[in-house]
C-alpha cells in the first residue's frame, strides 16, 4: 500500500446486500472497480450480516456513503433493512436493488416513502447487468455525491 492511498478502515464504506450470489458479485467487481480507491466496498448476502456490519462500523466511528439492498432479502425485507439504516446512519445514500437488462430503458428513479419512527425517501437503483454499466455507475455517482455534500467533513 502506498502513503498516498487511504488506509481501508478510514474510508467511508459503499455496502450492498444481495442474496442472489452472482448479482452480488458484479455489484462487488463494479463497486470495486470504479470506487476501491476512495471508498470501502462491502458486499454482503444476508439482512443480519448487513446489521451486524452497520453496527460495528457505526461502533468504530466508520462512515457509510451508501447501501444498496435487494427488495426480497430473507428475514427482513430491502425497506426494512434500508429503515434501519437509516436509524444508524441517517445521511446514508439507500436504494432498493432492482432488475433491468439488455434491451430494456433504463428505470426511472423512483422515489418512495416509507413510515417508521422517522421518515425514510428510498430510491430504486438498478443491478448492474453488463460492465461497465454506466447507468448503474451514474446512479452511484449521484448518490456518492449527494452524500458527501452532506457528511460533515465533506
Amino acid at each position: 500500500m502506498s502513503n498516498d492511498t487511504p488506509h481501508r478502515a478510514n474510508r467511508p464504506v459503499l455496502l450492498a446486500v444481495d442474496e442472489d450470489d452472482a448479482a452480488l458479485a458484479r455489484i462487488e467487481r463494479e463497486l470495486e472497480r470504479r470506487y476501491g480507491v476512495d471508498y470501502q466496498v462491502v458486499c454482503l448476502s444476508s439482512s443480519r450480516a448487513a446489521i451486524e456490519s452497520l453496527r460495528a462500523l457505526k461502533a468504530t466511528q466508520v462512515d457509510v456513503a451508501v447501501v444498496l439492498a435487494d427488495h426480497a432479502l430473507s428475514g427482513m425485507t430491502g425497506a426494512e433493512l434500508l429503515i434501519a439504516v437509516n436509524e444508524l446512519y441517517p445521511i446514508a445514500k439507500r436504494a432498493v436493488l432492482i432488475n433491468w437488462g439488455a434491451g430494456r430503458s433504463p428505470p426511472q428513479p423512483r422515489r418512495s416513502t416509507t413510515r417508521s419512527r422517522s421518515d425514510t425517501v428510498t430510491t430504486t437503483c438498478a443491478r448492474p447487468w453488463r460492465s461497465p454499466d454506466e447507468y448503474f455507475h451514474r446512479t452511484i455517482a449521484e448518490f456518492v455525491h449527494e452524500w458527501s455534500r452532506l457528511e460533515p467533513s465533506g
